[in-house]
C-alpha cells in the first residue's frame, strides 16, 4: 500500500477548500479518506477515473439505490476534480436509475432576465396589465430570490413603502418572515401601482399587488402561462432541465448573492446563515446545496482557494 497518491491529494483540498466556504463536511469527509484509502491500497496513483469510483461504490452487495446515494456524495467532488484537470472524469448521477437526484438549476444571467423583460411587451394585453405584472415579477423574482408563489401572493399591506420592506406570509414552511429591497425595486413598485390606478385599480389593503387583462388577479398559473411565451430563447446547457425554470431565479440569487461577497473577500462562512434566513429555508443545509450547484461559483471560489494556497507557499 502506498502512503500517499494524487486522489488523496485532490481529497484533502477539496476538503479544505469546502470548508473555506462554511461546510462542515464531517461525514462526507470522511466517506471520501476512504475511498483515497482505497486507491492508495491497490497502489493506484493515477487521476479519477469511472472505473476507480465505481469500483470503490459498488463494493459489497448494496442495492442499487444505496450505490445511487454513495455516488451522490461524490458528484460535487467530482466537478471539483473535473476543474482542476479535465483528466478527472465526471460520472454522471444517471448510472443508478433509483437513486435519489438533485438536478442541477440553470443559473441565470443579467442579460437573460432583461430580455425576458423585453419580451413581455410581446403578450396580447390590451390593457398591458398583463406586461407590467409580468415584468415586475421577473424583477422581484430576480432581486428578491422570492419563491414565485410568494410573489403571486403579495398583498398590496405586504409593502412596507416607508423602510423598504416586503412581508412575506404564510411561506413554505407556514410562517412569515421580512425581507429588505433596494430602493430602485421600491421605486418599480411604486410605478406599477400607478399604472395599474390608471386603470382605476385601487387596492386596499387586503387586496392583492398583481393584476393581468380585465382587472383578474394575476394568479400562478398565469405567470407560468405567460413566462412559457417568452423563455424559448434561454441556454439552459448549464443545468439538468431542457427548459427555463421560474423557480431557477431563486437558485440564481443565492449564486450571486455568495459570488458577490465572494469577489469582495468577505466572509461567506459568517453571512450565509442570513442568506439562509432572508430565503426562508429550514436548514443551511437546502442554502449550501443551492450554491453546490454553480459552476460560476464554483469557479470563482476554487481560484480564491488556489490563490489563497498559492499565498501560503
Amino acid at each position: 500500500m502506498i502512503d500517499t497518491n494524487y486522489i488523496s491529494t485532490l481529497v484533502e483540498d477539496y476538503i479544505e477548500f469546502k470548508r473555506s466556504l462554511g461546510f462542515e463536511l464531517k461525514i462526507i469527509a470522511k466517506r471520501l479518506r476512504k475511498f483515497a484509502s482505497y486507491t492508495r491500497s491497490i497502489d493506484y496513483d493515477g487521476y479519477i477515473t469511472k472505473d476507480i469510483v465505481l469500483k470503490w461504490i459498488c463494493k459489497g452487495t448494496d442495492s442499487q439505490k444505496t450505490r445511487g446515494r454513495r455516488l451522490e456524495i461524490f458528484l460535487p467532488f467530482l466537478k471539483f476534480a473535473h476543474l482542476k484537470d479535465e483528466n478527472n472524469a465526471i460520472i454522471s448521477s444517471q448510472i443508478f436509475s433509483n437513486a435519489r437526484q438533485r438536478p442541477n438549476p440553470h443559473i441565470y444571467n443579467e442579460s437573460e432576465v432583461l430580455d425576458l423583460i423585453r419580451k413581455c411587451e410581446d403578450f396580447y394585453s390590451p390593457d398591458q396589465l398583463r406586461t407590467k405584472s409580468m415584468q415586475l415579477a421577473l424583477g422581484l423574482l430576480w432581486s428578491t430570490g422570492m419563491r414565485p408563489n410568494e410573489v403571486v401572493s403579495l398583498k398590496y399591506k405586504d409593502i412596507d413603502f416607508e423602510n423598504s420592506l416586503i412581508k412575506i406570509r404564510d411561506t413554505k414552511l407556514h410562517k412569515d418572515r421580512i425581507i429588505p429591497i433596494h430602493k430602485t425595486v421600491l421605486g418599480k413598485i411604486k410605478e406599477y401601482i400607478s399604472f395599474i390606478n390608471s386603470h382605476e385599480i385601487y387596492p386596499e389593503e387586503d387586496d392583492n399587488l398583481l393584476y393581468t387583462t380585465y382587472h383578474k388577479v394575476f394568479t400562478l398559473n398565469k405567470m407560468y402561462t405567460a413566462f412559457k411565451l417568452i423563455r424559448g430563447d434561454i441556454n439552459t446547457s448549464d443545468s439538468d432541465y431542457n427548459y427555463a425554470r421560474l423557480y431557477d431565479f431563486r437558485h440564481s440569487f443565492a449564486s450571486r448573492t455568495v459570488y458577490l461577497w465572494l469577489k469582495n473577500d468577505e466572509d461567506v462562512n459568517e453571512k450565509l446563515y442570513i442568506l439562509s434566513c432572508y430565503l426562508g429555508h429550514a436548514k443551511i443545509s437546502d442554502t449550501y446545496w443551492y450554491l453546490s450547484s454553480s459552476m460560476l461559483l464554483m469557479n470563482l471560489a476554487s481560484e480564491k482557494y488556489e490563490n489563497m494556497v498559492g499565498n501560503r507557499r
